[in-house]
């Protein structure tokens, strides 16, 4: 058995959450969740494709195996004309899955061991049809009805209504993961529910968690993660910076089902925020926004430095920084001085990198990366 083939090795003084649920059910948002409070989350998904990515470990193996019909003009692996041959074939599911599971196993286990966190969540949509469930201490299941996993699916994947109410229904019963769950998250309802039972869950198993510590002296600018208990701060200071909004309380919070926040503070008031994304080991930055009077040349560089921490404490190999344009020319010195390099995304090499600056990127905006790790976990071989 090579080394990519063995079984994952449960590490000391770390507990292990593993998190499922049929398609839709929110599992993203429980992880993220999990992740305020202090976790560090694994989508075990996002590494296949990562793992798919031109020049990972798995790409020439995929290409051998199922010939170059699967690679798109860019000569990435197209994974709807993969699907097309796998979904349809058990035999071909199977060689694809010799392929892909050894190499994601290998990143799990690499992840984990160089985590500082002792709280570790794998999410993974077929976590208890393989073997990634023996490696779990407990097992959380995301749960949602399913009219509300088809509206979501219509909603945010654009999928037609047929097409989702299949696309559910195709899956194994959700009931079969729920009798195995230790705990099960009703995500069916609002963010604000759902971050009710994952901090409850947090708390049976680990207590209450850490709090975001004291600020410093009045006059002195603090920069820390905020959390969801921030969140009546938060749309304060957003629906004083646009007052044509008027966003509640819960609202941000479901924002934080999203994303994850920044915030930099003076005399207990909010003069900077900055939301941020980690998927795929990349920290997508975006909404990086200031108080009217707040001096940004002050903010801008231990606001990015304290997330920049944050991020690679969370194995982030790049962060891309989406800012307006106004934003970019008020501070382009002070980004260059962090090491951000202004570029379009289509000229980011890694593809990866670009794709994920791709998704979120608008043309009034400037692109700017910074390489965090020179060792990436999927590198190319």
């Amino acid at each position: 058995m090579s080394k990519s083939d063995s079984p994952l090795q449960k590490p000391d003084g770390k507990t292990i959450i593993g998190l499922t649920g049929n398609i839709a059910t929110g599992k993203s948002v429980v992880r993220r969740m999990l992740q305020h409070l202090g976790a560090f989350g694994i989508d075990a998904d996002g590494l296949t494709h990562l793992a798919m990515a031109k020049g990972a470990p798995a790409y020439r193996p995929i290409i051998r195996t199922f010939g170059r019909y699967v690679l798109n003009d860019e000569e990435q692996i197209n994974r709807q004309r993969l699907g097309s041959i796998v979904f349809n074939d058990p035999e071909a599911l199977k060689m694809l899955e010799a392929i892909i599971h050894p190499v994601v196993r290998q990143a799990i286990g690499a992840l984990i061991e160089r985590s500082p966190q002792n709280v570790i969540v794998i999410e993974a949509i077929k976590l208890l049809e393989g073997s990634l469930s023996d490696y779990c201490d407990v097992v959380w299941v995301a749960d949602a009805p399913k009219d509300v996993r088809i509206a979501r699916l219509i909603d945010k994947r654009e999928m037609l209504p047929k097409e989702a109410k299949r696309r559910v229904e195709v899956q194994n019963p959700q009931t079969d993961k729920t009798a195995k769950a230790d705990l099960v998250i009703n995500n069916g309802l609002s963010y604000e529910h759902t971050w009710e039972q994952v901090r409850n869950g947090w708390i049976d198993m680990f207590g209450a968690p850490e709090g975001a510590g004291a600020n410093s002296s009045a006059s002195e600018l603090s920069v820390r993660r905020a959390t969801p208990s921030d969140a009546r701060q938060i749309s304060e200071f957003l629906n004083k910076i646009n007052p044509k909004q008027s966003l509640s309380r819960s609202d941000v919070i479901g924002m934080f089902g999203q994303r994850a926040y920044f915030i930099a503070l003076r005399d207990d008031d909010v003069e900077a925020l900055a939301g941020f994304q980690i998927e795929n080991l990349i920290v997508r930055i975006t909404g990086l926004q200031f108080a009217a009077d707040a001096n940004q040349a002050e903010i801008v560089a231990p606001l990015l430095t304290e997330l920049e921490e944050a991020a690679k404490t969370l194995q982030a190999e790049a962060s891309i920084l989406l800012v307006d344009e106004a934003a970019y020319n008020g501070l382009e010195n002070h980004f260059k001085a962090l090491s951000y390099n202004a570029l379009q995304p289509s000229e980011i090499r890694i593809s990866a990198w670009r794709e994920a600056a791709k998704e979120l990127y608008q043309d009034s905006q400037v692109c700017l990366l910074k390489k965090l790790r020179d060792k990436r976990i999927l590198r190319p071989v």
